[in-house]
């Protein structure tokens, strides 16, 4: 069901810029060749979306405040810029982690971290997982929170590449951990998986966050706009591209589509 409503009041920056998100037959106006676009149509969910930038909103109901910004927001700027809590987990080399034995070299071996690696994550419970030193015979999987304190550690594991985690706390905006990979070997030495700028990080979104994707995904499953938009503005990236590429391919004319998707695909690029 569609309805009508307000998307910002008083002295917002935007307030002059409003989309609109319509239902299959509402006509819009074209935009001038070469200018910037006042409206854009889409093929998504159900109908047609059409996106202007002078009238009052017309916009699915439910949609929250967050998302309508973000939508908002992307049609002025026609682009998804990268979200600060990525920024925050680029690899950097002052970042260094919990291990008193991090100025030393990186391993020769192919041992080492495969993910969760510099990612946000959805799930609390995430499944750790690497690549295996070839003289192991058990694992060991330390967990640290963002002061370098060690908040859950892995039993003494088989020789297997991967472990599920117990569930790390999530927080209401947002939580960062760190990971430290062990080899154990048949002597008992204890091998550690080095990387130059120290244990892998990773974010798990918080409650606010997760609360407000699954009320979009429960009442607009079929948005791919929508969607791919709050999946890019929470940092799930790899989320967002699946819906983005949807939306692409079902609007290969699209201008907009096309830019969303290609500003998103950037962020992973190497600079």
């Amino acid at each position: 069901m569609l309805g009508r409503g307000t998307l910002f009041k008083g002295n917002d920056k935007f307030a002059q810029e409003r989309p609109i998100i319509s239902p299959k037959g509402h006509d819009t106006r074209a935009s001038k060749p070469g200018a910037s676009p006042t409206v854009v149509t889409l093929n998504d969910g159900p109908g047609i979306l059409n996106i202007e930038g002078e009238r009052p909103l017309e916009t699915l109901e439910k949609l929250d405040p967050v998302t309508r910004r973000q939508v908002l927001i992307a049609f002025v700027s026609q682009r998804l810029n990268k979200p600060e809590s990525l920024r925050e987990l680029e690899p950097s080399t002052e970042f260094r982690g919990p291990d008193p034995d991090r100025a030393l070299p990186e391993e020769t071996t192919p041992f080492k971290h495969l993910s969760p690696v510099n990612t946000v994550l959805r799930e609390d419970q995430p499944t750790f997982r690497w690549m295996p030193h070839h003289g192991a015979v058990g694992y060991k999987v330390r967990i640290f929170d963002d002061q370098d304190r060690k908040i859950a550690e892995s039993p003494l594991l088989p020789l297997i590449d991967s472990w599920q985690s117990v569930k790390l706390p999530r927080g209401r905006q947002k939580l960062i951990y760190s990971w430290k990979l062990i080899a154990v070997l048949k002597d008992g030495q204890e091998v550690v998986a080095r990387r130059r700028t120290g244990p892998p990080k990773f974010f798990v979104i918080g409650e606010d966050n997760l609360e407000r994707l699954q009320e979009l995904e429960h009442s607009y499953p079929d948005y791919h706009l929508l969607l791919g938009i709050a999946y890019a503005n929470a940092g799930l990236a790899a989320s967002a591209e699946q819906q983005l590429a949807i939306l692409q391919k079902a609007n290969p004319k699209s201008d907009f589509a096309a830019r969303l998707l290609r500003s998103l695909r950037s962020w992973s690029e190497i600079k």
